[in-house]
């Protein structure tokens, strides 16, 4: 199992300006009349004042509130914490409190309604069952908001020829991540293994982060190792990277015709498919936008992207995947512009750039998320657009979307013009 570990970039996590849209969009339910604040007054595990007796006694409407608690980690030791009904858990910040399962068992277990977790790190939970298993740290029959949280290190095991869902989260129904982390889990099973990172009927990803989780089958299929989404899927200025599957290491989105997957301003990057499709398989029709597809590896099939629905791709860079960047079923359809694609098995509109993109490696290059920087010289520089009205790129509203004559093709836009510094007498 993957050791937990807080992330560095927490110390800076701030809001944006989308919160706004984001939170009125996912959280516009009304407090019920009843609800109630109930704080958490003890990091032990049992007891009055404990997570534990609080939640017990919660309702839905209700917030439990964590954020006066001193201590670092509350460490549970006697099973998960039940909960149901639209409920709130409210910790002091994701690198200020941890709840720690240890590896003996979930930390939270949902019954229906919408859980929001908030400023928060859920690790090491482990879930084992014999038949099918699902969520090792959270698993929901309802709704999940994650908003600026860590789940890390946690895992599913399922017995011999069973299904296993969600190392880190499984949800039944949708699923909201906002400037949040789920990274170094793992899924593992003998029979069909889905989301290494997460699982979940339908999804939002804003500002976040699918790092480092892996979906493992001994003898049957295993996707989705960062995230695997049943239906529709939004994904906005994240990052999803280094995640591991037997195919569609980044993620698996969509698998439906009357589903949607959109991802936009965010980068796939360095995912690995030990069979095929290491960056992203969809399944839907995909709007695709200011994106970095790049670096992901596998031995079969298109390692950046497989589609097999039609997609509209905007301003994006697919290039330096293991085999095709681009690929999916016969027949798809490709529309779109100001694209930069260098292998592709489907048909691409005309005018599509095929250069080397010139991409520097992954890294922080500000933000919340983690980039790939364009070099001097990268033919990406000022020839895509931004159909979609981004303010900023991927980074956020900090770093302008669109510098110089246009848009930047890919999820990083380069934020100084050397034609500017020459006009304005600094040529040296």
């Amino acid at each position: 199992m993957p050791s937990a570990a807080f992330d560095p970039r927490l110390r800076r996590l701030r809001r944006r300006p989308l919160a706004a849209v984001c939170c009125a969009l996912v959280l516009a339910a009304a407090v019920p009349a009843g609800a109630a604040i109930l704080p958490v007054s003890t990091c032990d595990d049992s007891g009055p004042g404990s997570l534990r007796e609080v939640a017990l006694g919660a309702g839905s409407g209700d917030t439990i509130d964590l954020s006066a608690l001193t201590c670092s980690t509350i460490t549970l030791s006697a099973g998960a914490i039940a909960l149901s009904g639209d409920v709130t858990l409210k910790g002091p910040g994701a690198a200020a409190l941890a709840i720690d399962a240890g590896f003996t068992s979930r930390i939270l277990a949902h019954g229906g309604g919408t859980l929001t977790v908030a400023d928060l790190s859920l690790l090491q939970g482990k879930y084992t069952h014999e038949g099918d298993a699902a969520g090792g740290c959270v698993v929901s029959a309802g709704n999940v908001v994650l908003d600026q949280v860590v789940i890390s290190g946690c895992g599913v095991l399922a017995g011999e020829g069973a299904v296993a869902r969600g190392g880190g989260l499984a949800v039944d129904g949708d699923l909201t991540l906002l400037w949040s982390t789920i990274s170094g889990n793992t899924a593992l099973a003998d029979g069909i293994v889905e989301g290494g990172g997460a699982h979940a009927g339908t999804a939002q990803a804003f500002y976040s982060e699918i790092r480092g989780n892996e979906a493992t089958s001994n003898y049957a299929t295993s996707s989705g190792g960062g995230l695997a989404i049943v239906g529709s899927t939004v994904i906005l200025s994240s990052a999803v990277t280094g995640n591991r599957a037997g195919e569609a290491a980044g993620l698996s989105a969509g698998s439906a015709a009357e589903d949607s997957v959109a991802i936009l301003n965010s980068t796939v990057s360095g995912n690995e498919a030990a069979l095929r499709i290491g960056g992203a398989r969809i399944g839907a029709p995909l709007v695709l936008a200011n994106s970095t597809i790049a670096f992901n590896l596998d031995t079969e099939a298109a390692g950046g992207l497989h589609l097999t629905a039609g997609a509209d791709i905007q301003s994006t860079i697919l290039s330096d995947n293991g085999g095709i960047d681009l690929g999916g079923a016969a027949g798809v359809a490709v529309t779109g512009a100001n694209n930069l694609i260098r292998q592709a098995t489907l048909s691409v509109p005309a005018g599509t750039l095929q250069a080397d993109p010139l991409l520097l490696p992954l890294a922080d290059n500000g933000g919340y998320t983690p980039t790939h920087a364009l070099a001097a010289g990268s033919p990406a520089i000022d020839a895509g657009s931004n159909t979609v009205s981004l303010i900023g790129d991927q980074r956020g509203g900090a770093f302008a979307r669109e510098v110089g004559a246009a848009a930047d093709i890919g999820a990083f836009e380069v934020q100084v013009d050397p034609d500017a510094l020459f006009r304005d007498g600094f040529d040296p």
